[in-house]
């Protein structure tokens, strides 16, 4: 916030990985380096994994899916957490302009012995991407998930937290 810094959240990742690209198969392996910083201050330090793999199952349709595990350490105190992600998807070409995309998505992020801040998130997303002419492209996604936490929010401590973001 460029008056409020006490609310920024700034994130920096350094990545570098392996990638193989053939004509109908994509694959890589990236590992990560990631640093958290909110309100000016140090937040966590995460270090991971991402893995995907996507293949052309005809030559409209594409099949896709990824996970990412990380660990977690967080500043100032005793937490450390690991969280992981997986997901699936697929992309159908209509014609050479048009396409249509969805898939699922499952998440889980695990903070040792700090249950209000362990969650588990699941979801979907649809979507539709255009080409218009030569140098515009378009996309529009709609992303929804569901997000339970393990143990009572920290400011309503008589309740579990639950998030539906659309």
């Amino acid at each position: 916030y460029w008056d409020n810094h006490a609310y920024d959240d700034q994130v920096a990742r350094i990545s570098l990985g392996y990638k193989n690209k053939s004509f109908k198969t994509d694959g890589y392996v990236i590992p990560f380096l990631e640093k958290r910083r909110y309100g000016n201050h140090p937040y966590y330090t995460r270090a991971g994994v991402d893995l995907g793999i996507s293949n052309w199952i005809t030559p409209n349709l594409r099949l896709s899916a990824n996970s990412t595990i990380a660990k977690k350490d967080y500043a100032y105190t005793e937490r450390q957490g690991k969280d992981y992600q997986v997901g699936v998807g697929a992309t159908y070409l209509l014609n050479n302009d048009t396409y249509f995309l969805g898939g699922l998505n499952y998440a889980r992020d695990k903070v040792k012995h700090y249950a209000g801040s362990s969650s588990k998130r699941i979801g979907g997303y649809v979507g539709w991407g255009q080409t218009w002419g030569k140098n515009l492209n378009s996309r529009l996604i709609i992303n929804h998930y569901h997000e339970r936490f393990d143990g009572k929010h920290y400011i309503f401590t008589d309740r579990h937290r639950k998030d539906n973001v659309t």
